[in-house]
């Protein structure tokens, strides 16, 4: 075999291989074969299998086409004629056309045509031909064609070709007379021969208008529709437009199709001629510059996009919203120029901007800077709707209708695109939707306040319902899908469904971008932690992120101390990777301790430290500054305390240089000092740690489990931080008069003192429990000399400037709408604009709160640990305690703390509520002490009910010392009422209850006789009220201790920073009624024998309860008007709900009618709505209905719980509560034996506005006429069936005559003449008179004549 031919080879090669090939003869592979005369002649034909080779005749049926797998397939003897089931038979019996129309294909005869050799010509190429500039257009409704098709015909008509001329004669002839018609229109026979193409063209329209002739025209017709249908309409449409594409443009219209004009032989009518009129020139829409290449001949049809966008109409409601590139708004009338290029869309073409549609679609191209473009577009345009830009411009809110759009899905998809530059867009993105820059900014400030280093959590939460629980379907729940998590909480879909950390620490690590792609993704890694201890835990554990952080962005060495801005930041110390790990470590003690201990934090928090920050670079102060918030938090945990030893001289330092220059800025030194304050309380701590690790040796999992968890023995003792008082002491002395002196106009920054007042308080409060005697006298001097300071600045222009703006920086007086727009799913702390005057009052720069509450904690706890100062102080009118207790700005604030707003609360209020907190107790240790300092003890209580309300998650502890000793105080609460509501209850007058089914007890108290006696013996009850409402929330006891561990700062056991939840306050706002529900839910599933062992525990929980609802109502009622009172109403009623005859026990009975009384104020019923939603019911009908089926059961007929049950029955609330009574629990028309005389509601709103629903009038009329409701069984129900059947039946209105002439026949007709008597001759209610109605002793006369003709028909 011969080898083929290889690069390189050269001609002797090739001959030497043709030398082989010959010297082997070898077949060749292809031979040269010349042929012969005999196929000269011959034209290819290609024929078809099963049709013939000439065209069907008319007549005779057209050949059916097989397929070649039928063709082999064994013939079938024919057994009997049956419907034929072969789908190929089936397609040939129906299917001719193919048949129709396919022959024999024959080559094209080319054998005598003309072509014109080329000549020889002087220049090298063709001269080009020029257009003229004077053109002619075609007619408009030609197809539009090209200049060169245009220039091609003219040229082609020009020519002197017979076949063409002799077409032209045909039509000329065809003109005159459509019987001498020859010459086919259609076909020229141009590609049957080249030399009679003519004749067999000619041959075969003779052949149709033979066969047409014979035809009729019905005939012609059906055919004409036949061959249309099988024809593709495409081709049918070129055949229809033919007549218009002629040669010659002065010619009229062509005749129509063959299928579409009618038969000449048997038609004579002449075909019209349309004229087309040519248009004018259009010019073109720009102005054509001679030296523009290949612009010799203008185009204006080409051009007429480039002619000017109409101007853009006026401003119209409703309007698509469009942004330009930088995400903001624009107005519908917004004069863009085109070349910002805010015009490429089709859809309002004369609009500027692009809409949310065109920019999702935009994503999704295939061409990068597109999609580029465009999530940059989203991002900006999430920045624009999260800081408000959008709230007054758009109907409906921009953010949520991304969400809905499913920009997180697009966003992560994009994500995962292999250009590096959409990857980082949508990093960008991601950080846009994810990250509120104004939170972290709010929480940098507020840091190293009191408690600033814990923050709430972040994650989205649905209020559990505090309420009655009604049995429900256990049904299991199908699992949720992507978008379902997505819409409840985008962080848990991103990292649970949607695997965002991975490809975060992939993009991390391969991609490597550049530095705001690297501080985006380090933010977004921030806010997934501040999400929830969880998701911090999923972002310590995924895989290599953690090291990749530390190694690249937290470096040990390196000259990054004077670095800039740059593009490329690994390698280099990040601010944000910081933020990150203190974020991990505020989630959780295991994981800081994990973090110090495995990775190496801790030798990095004292390399950042130790960093000099005199050459003035931001980055090394933000680096600096970060460290020192992260050490603070470790040290909360009683970790990373060998730092303070090891930064002791640095620290000595720059205490010894803020004492030397006070004057200037120490921002830096406010942090270190809040880390010292947690040096301290570590050290103070450190012989109760190691009784804690004694004491839990192998209890706690998470510290025996893990070997990495820091030991919780601390090597810091009071002996390294007893020094650092005095300096301090000496800063603190210096901030408070250089703000005593010159705050009000230089407005120098507050951190610093606070931090000191803070530190001073913590050590002073440690300190009694280190020092010995003689240095523990040696403090108490230090105090007084401290307070001597603080009370001669009191009074200075400083401090009354610093009082009198508290109102001003409050976030409970100040109402602060939230400018931006919110989500459920991604909650934040505030919104996300960092303009100064749209934060919440309390964190802007120059807000009192935090320097007023850390004065306000060290008088309160100094006056607690030295009570010879508050003996000195309640006595001395200018002694500090005094001035503080009696201070008239911090009463002017607190005065408009306690009046009901509208205001939000935030996780900022935070150090608001710890001012009011500290506020109240040390007025309660000056009451203690001394009971007749004169103070607002009203205020006082208010503010302190006011503030349960108002306790976030985390702060446990101080709703329990509130509850403990302040809100059941008898100090406070046997001061006067509020309003004047005492005075009218006192002659207000109880009923008492029937005697059967009294509960006896031991503990029973005798029943009040007025509402005076009720309040005097529920205040007397106040520490049996305060133990009830303890031991109803001992369930929260672990988590009370959780949180006293940071109040108190027992640093060895706090466990995590993190608090939830976000937007939610800890105590409800009904909270008084909590014992109640709770009662209700363990009894109310279980059977009556159990409901009635209730024990004598339980009665007098019940009683405390109702006490002290009907004290707070009755002197404190403005605490509880957030409340509505349907939901009042509504929790009262589970006290019958819960035993069967608990509600007839005196006290509970008197109570009850009580705060019946107090409820059912004319003021409040008519701000009474069952239609509200009521948390922990589905509706208040079902609650309604459950009431209605306790009354028929063991009610005894009782007075009191019938008017509960008529509250609902008003003419003013829904029908359906009525019709509950009168169609579903009728047994209640004889059991509810209400007198009159005992209905604790006006009758009047029974009967007004009268009934019109037939429906119901018809049962009131049905149990009346029945005799399932009788006056003696139940008087009101009785009364006001007369009255509503009455007013119906003698209605002037022209409705339900028939129905009202039926009844009232019936009730004349009647044998029972009492009921008769009352619905004819009823006219008003009375109750002063018998049976409580009035009747007609003659009836008018309009009345007595409708009753006659009545009489008479019957």
């Amino acid at each position: 075999m011969l080898k083929r031919p290889k690069p390189g080879e050269d001609e002797d090669d090739l001959l030497e291989f043709q030398k082989q090939f010959l010297a082997q003869k070898e077949k060749p592979s292809a031979n040269v074969v010349k042929e012969t005369g005999d196929n000269q002649g011959k034209r290819d034909v290609v024929k078809l299998e099963g049709l013939p080779a000439q065209m069907p005749t008319r007549n005779e049926p057209p050949p059916m086409k097989k397929s070649k797998f039928r063709s082999e397939r064994p013939l079938k003897q024919p057994s009997a004629p049956v419907a034929c089931s072969d789908p190929d038979d089936i397609i040939d019996e129906h299917e001719r056309s193919t048949a129709t129309v396919l022959a024999q294909i024959i080559e094209k005869d080319t054998r005598y045509g003309q072509f014109n050799m080329p000549t020889h010509v002087k220049v090298p190429f063709p001269v080009v031909s020029q257009l003229p500039e004077a053109k002619t257009q075609e007619p408009t409704t030609q197809k539009k064609r090209s200049l060169f098709a245009q220039e091609f015909c003219k040229e082609q008509s020009e020519k002197p070709i017979d076949n063409v001329q002799s077409q032209a004669n045909v039509t000329n002839s065809i003109d005159q007379s459509q019987s001498q018609i020859m010459y086919p229109h259609l076909i020229d026979g141009s590609g049957l021969s080249a030399t009679f193409s003519s004749r067999e063209a000619s041959e075969i329209h003779r052949e149709n208008v033979a066969r047409l002739s014979g035809m009729t025209p019905d005939q012609i017709l059906q055919e004409r529709d036949k061959l249309v249908q099988t024809l593709d309409p495409k081709l049918l449409e070129f055949l229809k437009n033919r007549k218009s594409q002629q040669k010659d443009a002065q010619s009229v219209a062509s005749f129509e199709v063959a299928m579409e004009t009618d038969v000449p032989i048997k038609m004579s009518e002449t075909k019209p001629k349309v004229m087309y009129i040519m248009p004018e020139k259009a010019s073109p829409p720009v102005d054509i510059d001679s030296h523009w290449v290949h612009m010799d001949t203008v185009e204006p049809e080409k051009l007429a996009w480039m002619k000017d966008l109409p101007p853009p109409s006026a401003t119209q409601m409703g309007s698509q919203a469009r942004f330009d590139f930088s995400g903001c708004l624009l107005t519908p009338d917004a004069d863009v120029p085109v070349s910002q290029g805010l015009h490429h869309h089709g859809d309002e073409p004369e609009r500027a901007g692009y809409s949310l549609e065109e920019v999702f679609t935009l994503s999704r191209s295939s061409n990068t800077q597109q999609r580029v473009l465009a999530l940059q577009m989203l991002a900006r345009i999430i920045v624009q709707a999260k800081q408000g830009a959008f709230t007054e411009l758009v109907e409906s809110q921009v953010l949520p209708s991304i969400l809905d759009a499913g920009v997180v899905f697009l966003l992560r998809w994009a994500l995962d695109d292999s250009m590096e530059a959409v990857v980082v867009a949508a990093v960008c993105a991601f950080n846009s939707l994810l990250v509120n820059h104004s939170d972290e900014m709010c929480l940098h400030r507020t840091f190293h306040w009191y408690q600033g280093h814990r923050v709430t959590c972040q994650a989205p939460i649905e209020p559990e319902s505090v309420g009655i629980k009604l049995p429900t379907d256990l049904d299991e729940t199908p699992q949720e899908t992507d978008v379902e998590v997505v819409k409840k909480d985008i962080i848990l879909g991103l990292v649970e469904r949607m695997n965002l950390l991975p490809r975060l620490c992939y993009v991390l690590n391969k991609v490597r971008p550049q530095a705001p792609a690297v501080v985006a993704i380090l933010e977004i890694l921030t806010r997934v932690c501040r999400h929830s201890t969880q998701m911090a835990y999923k972002v310590f554990i995924q895989k290599g992120l953690i090291e990749l952080i530390i190694k690249e962005f937290l470096p040990m060495s390196g000259n990054w101390t004077g670095c800039g801005v740059l593009s490329d930041v690994y390698g280099m110390p990040l601010r944000e990777a910081l933020t990150l790990i203190l974020t991990l470590c505020q989630a959780g003690r295991n994981m800081a301790a994990i973090l110090l201990s495995r990775f190496g934090i801790q030798e990095r928090f004292l390399r950042y430290i130790l960093t000099d920050t005199t050459a003035e670079s931001s980055a090394v102060y933000k680096l600096r500054h970060e460290a020192l918030k992260a050490w603070k938090v470790c040290l909360s945990y009683g970790l990373a305390d060998t730092i303070y030893i090891d930064t002791y001289p640095k620290i000595v330092s720059e205490l010894q240089g803020c004492i030397a220059s006070p004057d200037e800025s120490h921002d830096l030194l406010s942090a270190l000092i809040g880390c010292l304050e947690m040096a301290v309380v570590t050290a103070a701590n450190q012989q109760r740690a190691g009784q804690f690790k004694n004491e839990h040796q192998g209890g706690s999992s998470e510290v025996s489990e893990s070997h990495d968890v820091a030991d919780v023995t601390s090597c810091l003792t009071w002996s390294h931080v007893a020094d650092l008082v005095r300096p301090v002491t000496l800063i603190l002395q210096q901030q408070l008069t250089n703000i005593a002196s010159h705050y009000p106009v230089q407005k120098r920054g507050l951190q610093l003192c606070q931090s000191c007042l803070n530190f001073i308080t913590t050590f002073y409060t440690c300190a009694q429990n280190q020092l010995l005697e003689g240095d523990l006298m040696e403090c108490l001097k230090e105090m007084e000399g401290l307070f001597t300071l603080l009370g001669r600045l009191w009074n200075s222009v400083g401090f009354t400037y610093l009082f009198g703006r508290l109102s001003t920086y409050s976030n409970m007086v100040q109402t602060t709408p939230t400018t931006g727009e919110a989500i459920s799913c991604l909650p934040e702390y505030w919104s996300s604009s960092v303009d100064e005057e749209k934060l919440l009052p309390l964190v802007r720069l120059h807000s009192p709160f935090p320097f007023v509450m850390a004065l306000y904690r060290l008088i309160y706890n100094f006056a607690k640990i030295n009570r010879g100062l508050l003996k000195i102080s309640t006595t001395d009118k200018s002694s500090v305690v005094y001035c503080a207790i009696m201070c008239p700005d911090v009463w002017s604030y607190l005065r408009r703390a306690v009046l009901p707003s509208s205001s939000s609360f935030s996780h900022f209020t935070k150090c608001e509520t710890h001012l009011q907190y500290f506020v109240i107790k040390l007025l309660m240790l000056a009451l203690s002490y001394d009971e007749s300092i004169t103070v607002d003890r009203l205020v006082v209580h208010q503010l302190s009910l006011s503030l349960l309300t108002s306790l976030q998650y985390g702060e446990e502890y101080l709703a329990h010392d509130l509850l403990s000793t302040v809100v059941f105080s008898p100090l406070l609460c046997r001061g006067e009422s509020e309003d004047e509501t005492a005075a009218q209850l006192e002659k207000m007058h109880v009923s008492s209850p029937p005697s059967a089914g009294i509960i006896i007890t031991p503990t029973a108290a005798p029943l009040p006789s007025s509402a005076g006696s009720l309040s005097e013996e529920a205040c007397g009850c106040l520490p049996a009220v305060r133990a009830t409402y303890i031991m109803a929330f001992s369930h929260m006891a672990e988590i009370v201790m959780e949180s006293r561990h940071h109040f108190m700062q027992s640093n060895w056991q706090a466990k995590t920073c993190f608090s939830g939840h976000i937007g939610e306050c800890l105590m409800p706002r009904d909270w008084v009624y909590m014992p109640l529900i709770d009662l209700y839910n363990q009894y109310s599933t279980v059977g009556l024998e159990i409901q009635n062992a209730l024990s004598v525990h339980q009665l007098d929980q019940v009683r405390h309860v109702l006490r002290w609802v009907y004290l707070l109502e009755r002197k404190r009622s403005s605490r509880l008007e957030s409340v509505s009172v349907t939901l009042k109403i509504s929790r009262v009623m589970c006290v019958f709900l819960t035993g069967n005859d608990l509600f007839l026990d005196k006290v509970v009975h008197s109570y009850l009618e009580g705060l019946f009384r107090l409820y059912t104020r004319q003021s409040l019923l008519a701000r009474m709505n069952f239609e509200e939603k009521i948390p922990g019911l589905p509706s208040f009908y079902d609650l309604f209905v459950a009431v209605l089926q306790q009354y028929e059961a063991v009610s005894f007929g009782d007075p009191l719980f019938a008017c509960y049950l008529l509250i609902p029955m008003q003419q003013r609330h829904s029908i359906e509560y009525r019709k509950a009574i009168w169609t579903e629990n009728t047994g209640i028309l004889r059991t509810l034996t209400l007198p009159l005389d005992q209905l604790l509601l006006d009758i009047n709103h029974f009967l007004a506005p009268e009934e019109t629903d037939p429906e119901l009038v018809r049962l009131y009329y049905q149990a009346l006429y029945g005799g399932s409701l009788r006056r003696v069984w139940s008087p009101v129900l009785y009364l006001v069936a007369v009255h509503h059947v009455n007013r119906f039946l003698y209605a002037q209105d022209k409705t339900h005559l028939q129905l009202k002439r039926t009844m009232m026949s019936k009730m004349l007709a009647s044998n029972n003449q009492e009921l008769q008597h009352h619905i004819v001759y009823y006219k008003k209610v009375d109750l002063s008179l018998l049976h409580g109605m009035e009747l007609y002793t003659e009836l008018p006369a309009i009345r007595q004549q409708y009753t006659d003709s009545l009489k008479s028909s019957i």
